[in-house]
């Protein structure tokens, strides 16, 4: 089961979004009110790692931002001890929104 929140803040822009816990709680998922950024799935792990990294978020905002009105969604994601990655994937039944 999955519960929609409202976050204080976008995790990349800091605007206001919706967001939900996916993966068992082990990813999080938000559509940022801001026209500047859009929807996203980023991994906790991820969130970790970046939380301090202006540069990454600037260019995540705007691969989100291209995803809105698509069938694309933006993943977020640690791939490998030193690496964290945001490539599109395709919507599916599997993957939210």
């Amino acid at each position: 089961m999955t519960t929609e929140i409202v976050d204080p803040n976008c995790f990349l822009c800091g605007s206001d979004a919706t967001s939900r816990d996916t993966d068992y709680g082990n990813r999080r998922f938000f559509v940022c009110s801001n026209e500047a950024c859009g929807e996203y799935e980023i991994s906790r792990s991820a969130m970790k790692r970046l939380e301090g990294n202006a540069q990454f978020k600037q260019k995540a905002m705007s691969k989100a931002r291209a995803c809105r009105d698509t069938d694309k969604i933006l993943e977020i994601i640690v791939t490998s001890p030193q690496l964290v990655e945001a490539t599109l994937k395709p919507r599916s039944s599997g993957n939210p929104a």
